[in-house]
């Protein structure tokens, strides 16, 4: 039986459509951010962190093709059963990524 889906080695050029399974994506930690008297740019570049996420690529093939971004947009996996019904649309749970 034939897959909907290929998988393509790393060396592969990153397209529109593409899983990627255990990505590291940076997103800011959950506490208050206090700057009184503290370097603003210190305090930011140390409210960070790295987690880790199944991700689907949504930038356009074309610009990933021609170069035209510097960022990457990215939006997250969530597998079927970890969803619930909410009214008639079957939703994500409120949950930090």
């Amino acid at each position: 039986m034939s897959s909907w889906y290929e998988i393509v080695s790393a060396e592969e050029s990153l397209t529109q459509g593409d899983f990627i399974f255990d990505c590291p994506v940076p997103t800011w930690k959950n506490e208050d951010l206090d700057i009184t008297g503290k370097d603003e740019e210190e305090v930011l570049k140390a409210s960070h962190e790295f987690i880790s996420a199944d991700v689907i690529v949504m930038t356009q093939a074309c610009d990933l093709e021609q170069n035209k971004i510097q960022n990457v947009t990215l939006c997250r996996i969530s597998h079927y059963p970890n969803t619930k019904k909410i009214g008639k649309f079957q939703c994500l749970p409120t949950t930090k990524i």
